[in-house]
């Protein structure tokens, strides 16, 4: 084992509600400045020609007494939302954010929920860290494990993916207690989380990153027993989840006959798929140089110029430490690598993967890799909580200022915004007062026909 370096472990005793405090409000801080940056951030892509006309009418409806999950507009009017797998309409947050329409307050929704699921992130991967702390012994100070909780919530797969579709942060926001759930001592309370936080994924994540999730967390679990010789992590992620699965199974059935009965359940091409994997290079530069790369090669196809972006975080660098560390590998480590390391496969997507999943229903329908960003980006930043580091503290704080410098400069030098789509003329009719003068119900009569 590497001795701590001076000054580390020094907080190791800190209370978790110190923690979080602290967490919550540095998270809290970056996400004003982010809305200081670009005003109503994750009102674009997506979240603008579908989520935010969608909750619109669903606020309105629930401040009327109709069904929220009638959409008046989708399909020509009296659509029925529950049978469609790309909304989520009955996650508790969404339908209580929704009930901002009409206020002043009317175009932050998107940022609400955002800014909730932010938070929740955060208070996630603090807990874990925290509990992992205790339970390990680990030496790793309050300091790295901000650093780390404010990586993992704010990678560039979290701003990028989130502003396209916020679906995707309701997953990544459950993945630290889904974890947590796993590696609990006591079956009560593991799989009590991981049934909390199974319902949240599938109520308010989007669904390709949810059964992406599903096999890495198996697998994970899986993992788990193997190193400690037990099947509670198995039995608490295997049990929890089937709970999920029923408690929800109402909702999931006329969504699964209409996605099934769909022309993208029959799948894509093998070269339709493979359009969009992510070379092994350009995943390591993605991972080290993404957000500068990004600002070069702003003139290509979109999806290759947000692939360099994606796998960047404030910490990737810090994996260097990590790696090169000479401490004893314990099994945890073992586990969260081998699910770097099968998340990086996934993203690369090599032939024989696409193949596989083009006999498999469902996986068949899953065109883009950007999903498996979201579980890489967790088990990096987990590896990096669990394993002693290598190199001097001095050398390793530079290497963090260095990853951080590397993500946050480009960006804010950089004048497009993070996403898929910016939409920027539709951006503009809403926040410049079109909104208030008639401009949304213009704007909803383009809508209609897409």
């Amino acid at each position: 084992m590497i001795a701590p370096e001076p000054g580390e472990g020094i907080n190791k005793q800190t209370s978790l509600l110190v923690l979080l405090r602290n967490n919550l409000l540095a998270s809290a801080l970056i996400f004003a400045a982010l809305e200081w940056w670009r005003p109503y951030f994750f009102l674009t892509d997506d979240n603008l020609d579908g989520g935010f006309p969608f909750f619109t009418e669903v606020g309105k409806h629930l401040l009327s007494g109709r069904s929220p999950f009638i959409s008046d507009h989708l399909f020509g009017g009296g659509y029925n939302l529950l049978r469609d797998p790309s909304y989520f309409t009955w996650h508790p947050l969404y339908l209580a954010v929704s009930l901002l329409a009409g206020t002043p307050f009317h175009c932050a929704m998107m940022d609400v929920d955002a800014f909730a699921l932010f938070i929740l992130a955060t208070a996630g991967f603090v807990t874990l860290a925290h509990y992992l702390r205790r339970e390990m012994a680990l030496t790793i100070s309050d300091g790295w494990i901000m650093f780390y909780a404010l990586s993992f919530t704010y990678t560039m797969v979290a701003l990028a993916t989130g502003a396209s579709w916020l679906a995707f942060l309701g997953n990544q926001s459950a993945l630290p207690w889904l974890v947590l759930g796993i590696l609990q001592k006591t079956w009560r309370r593991g799989v009590g989380l991981v049934t909390l936080f199974s319902l949240h994924q599938i109520l308010g994540g989007h669904l390709s990153p949810t059964v992406s999730s599903s096999i890495f967390l198996s697998l994970f679990a899986l993992g788990m027993s193997i190193s400690r010789r037990s099947w509670l992590p198995l039995a608490n992620w295997l049990i929890g989840y089937a709970v999920a699965l029923v408690v929800v199974l109402p909702l999931l059935i006329p969504m699964l006959e209409d996605f099934f009965a769909s022309m993208r359940s029959q799948g894509v091409t093998l070269e339709d798929m493979q359009a969009n994997n992510v070379p092994a290079p350009q995943f390591l530069c993605s991972l080290f140089l993404g957000m500068g790369l990004w600002m070069i090669n702003t003139h290509g196809h979109p999806y290759t110029t947000y692939t360099l972006a994606l796998g960047a975080s404030a910490a990737a660098w810090c994996l260097v430490p990590a790696l090169v560390s000479r401490a004893k590998w314990r099994g945890l480590e073992v586990v969260t690598l081998l699910m770097m390391i099968f998340g990086a496969v996934l993203i690369c997507r090599p032939v024989w993967i696409t193949e596989i999943m083009m006999r498999l229903p469902l996986f068949r329908s899953m065109r883009w890799p950007f999903r498996e960003f979201v579980q890489f980006q967790f088990f990096l930043h987990l590896f990096l909580v669990i394993r002693p580091p290598g190199l001097t503290a001095q050398l390793r704080r530079y290497t963090a200022l260095f990853g951080t410098c590397l993500l946050i400069f480009p960006m804010a030098l950089y004048p497009l915004p993070p996403t898929f789509n910016s939409m920027n003329w539709d951006r503009e009719l809403i926040l410049t007062g079109g909104f208030e003068r008639g401009g949304f119900e213009r704007y909803l009569a383009q809508v209609r026909p897409l």
